[in-house]
């Protein structure tokens, strides 16, 4: 698969928050982009444990939404950093899924990572391929086995 940033005409202001009214009317109405990291070390990845609704306390890839005005990378490395507290290596896309959750649709891309530093936070932990958690939520499951499939 080939990832490429191109060039903005006009690069668009970041936003980093958007009030709850409009959040709620773009799931009401619009498709949303995510990013998940598949961050693997010793052939072992990393999950996340959900301290939200939906699914509070399921595990996950740490991932989420892309802002307007960032980039892909540049998202999976914050979503890695805010939810595991790992810097990353991003090497390249796995696939691309669509989905629905409680929230409404989104197409998430899903990043083979690689930890670079930083200390993993209490609610994240590795996890080998053939010891994965039961109660992994966002249908993460079949993207976790297409992630071992491509390693």
């Amino acid at each position: 698969m080939k990832y490429g940033i191109l060039d903005y005409y006009k690069k668009p202001k970041r936003i980093e928050w958007v009030p709850e009214k409009y959040w709620k009317i773009g799931f009401e109405y619009f498709i949303r982009l995510t990013v998940d990291a598949a961050v693997l070390d010793k052939n072992k990845i990393c999950l996340v444990k959900r301290k939200e609704e939906p699914f509070k306390g399921s595990w996950h890839l740490p991932g989420g939404f892309v802002r307007k005005g960032e980039n892909l990378i540049e998202a999976v490395k914050r979503k890695a950093k805010e939810e595991i507290g790992l810097e990353v290596e991003v090497k390249n896309p796995v696939g691309i899924y669509e989905l629905y959750d409680p929230r409404g649709h989104l197409v998430t891309i899903v990043w083979k990572c690689c930890p670079k530093a930083g200390k993993l936070k209490e609610n994240a932990r590795y996890f080998g391929k053939d010891n994965l958690p039961k109660n992994i939520e966002f249908q993460h499951e079949k993207l976790i086995e297409d992630i071992y499939e491509c390693s």
